[in-house]
């Protein structure tokens, strides 16, 4: 028997639930251990438990090593437990209401797979419960990645073993505790944050510009005097504010990248007892617009038909080299790999390469930016090698395909590679596709999906088409076994060739 397995709820994970006794939970924190396993299996779900409760052990014993230093009378504990129950109270609640919200948002995950399968036909195609179901994936999708986010700066607590409580620390008093540190800063907690390990670089990149702008809108610094209010209304401002591109924020960027950012940061400082409690808990999200659909997101046969033969016919001498070969390339490498756009401009020569007598593209963070932060190896299509990519390959110097390094300052290629993938969407929008205000069609993104609609015409195997586009897998089962060169250049020889005439 298994004491502090509990779950699955309603056919979801299992978690380790172990109780504090009173006397430590004002050291500790809280009341109770409580950790989702992240595992559906009940005997996978039972091998972890002996390691947690190991490391819960060591806390527990620590924590009681520290009240056994320090003994207050019995009168100034009571009124101190007193003291931290009520100012701790309302951070409780809000941690537990947390914790359901992100149990119940993983054990949706399965029906999210589920969803998203059932949802990739047109909307006319599905039954209103299903359209409804379109309107809020959105909304579970936010869940889910608030969900993973806390988990990973919880999970990098309790690896380094010193978040939970600080060994050199006194017990807390009457007067500090639930109140944080005074002046803490709002920059200086993020950059603590981001710190953690897991954490992607992107998103810490993109994390950090948005609580800048956070910053300048407070127009100061100080954690300690953010409220509620005033994040509600830099959220009302986000819906206000019109962008460079003549557009507002939609309601999703707001929800998954502003709102998730302050959050993450805020929580942080929480978790570390930097600040009481997280004035984002209380601040809604904004209710997306219910999308009107135009098309389908992929390119149709026409259109790739004007894309690709466009590549061909590149005649403006003012573009740089670099840009010229973007034009002439990039199309046609998300056309064969169904991958984004950015993989593609980040490209290296020594990405490119011939093992074991199979060409490859190795799609790798050590280039730029990938969203799984893990490098695949992706067969190049016959008909590219037949166009000449591979002599275009050896023609050029070492270091980047699609941009010249030596115009960027330090730290400034990923910059590079992303304008390069701004500039292909507005030449394709130059030729009539995917105009600005149209978001049914993305110019870059499209070939994604088009990839995808031609590989499933195609018959090519789910497992192989995921890997090359770099989507997750869905199971377990498939995490097993190697997606070898040989077999996804089997699969990608079903792929139909791209024909102009």
């Amino acid at each position: 028997m298994c004491t502090y397995l509990h779950g699955p709820r309603d056919g979801g994970i299992y978690y380790f639930r172990r109780g504090i006794p009173q006397p430590l939970r004002r050291i500790i924190g809280k009341r109770e251990f409580l950790i989702s396993l992240r595992v559906k299996d009940r005997e996978q779900a039972k091998r972890l438990i002996p390691g947690l409760t190991t490391k819960t052990q060591a806390i527990l014993d620590e924590a009681a090593a520290r009240v056994n230093q320090t003994q207050p009378s019995s009168t100034h504990r009571a009124a101190e437990d007193d003291q931290w129950l009520h100012d701790r109270e309302g951070e409780d609640y809000l941690s537990r209401i947390a914790w359901e919200e992100d149990e119940a948002a993983i054990a949706r995950e399965p029906l999210v797979a589920a969803l998203e399968d059932r949802l990739k036909l047109p909307m006319a195609e599905l039954t209103p419960e299903e359209q409804a179901a379109k309107d809020i994936i959105d909304h579970l999708t936010f869940e889910l990645k608030l969900s993973k986010e806390s988990q990973r700066f919880v999970a990098a607590d309790k690896k380094a073993n010193t978040k939970l409580i600080e060994p050199k620390a006194s017990p807390p008093s009457i007067s500090n505790v639930g109140h944080g540190v005074p002046n803490t800063s709002i920059s200086a907690m993020y950059e603590s944050y981001a710190e953690q390990p897991g954490l992607r670089p992107a998103t810490v990149r993109q994390f950090r510009s948005i609580i800048n702008h956070l910053i300048k809108f407070l127009e100061h610094d100080i954690a300690n005097q953010v409220s509620t209010k005033s994040l509600i209304r830099w959220r009302q401002f986000l819906q206000r504010e019109v962008l460079p591109n003549g557009e507002p924020r939609s309601a999703k960027t707001i929800n998954t990248s502003y709102l998730a950012a302050a959050n993450v940061t805020f929580a942080y400082g929480v978790n570390e007892l930097l600040i009481p409690t997280n004035p984002m808990a209380a601040v809604g999200k904004v209710r997306a617009e219910k999308k009107i659909k135009l098309r389908d997101p992929d390119f149709s046969r026409a259109e790739r038909k004007t894309i690709l033969s466009a590549t061909l016919n590149l005649s403006d001498s003012r573009r740089s080299p670099h840009l010229s070969a973007a034009l002439r390339w990039v199309p046609w490498l998300c056309a064969y790999t169904g991958a984004r756009v950015n993989e593609m401009t980040q490209l290296q020569k020594q990405d490119v390469s011939n093992i074991d007598g199979v060409w490859a593209l190795k799609i790798t963070p050590a280039s730029g930016d990938v969203k799984t932060d893990e490098a695949r190896l992706v067969p190049v299509h016959e008909h590219l090698i037949e166009q000449g990519f591979i002599e275009y390959i050896d023609n050029c110097p070492n270091g980047p395909l699609f941009y010249n390094p030596d115009k960027s300052g330090v730290g400034l290629q990923r910059g590079q590679y992303k304008r390069v993938g701004m500039r292909l969407a507005e030449w394709v929008r130059g030729l009539g596709i995917g105009q600005i205000g149209d978001r049914s069609l993305q110019p870059n993104h499209a070939w994604r999906h088009t990839f995808k609609t031609l590989c499933l015409e195609a018959g090519i195997e789910e497992r192989a088409m995921d890997y090359m586009q770099g989507h997750s897998s869905k199971g377990v089962g498939r995490t097993y076994g190697s997606n070898t060169l040989p077999m996804l250049q089997a699969q990608l020889a079903k792929f139909p060739r791209y024909e102009l005439s």
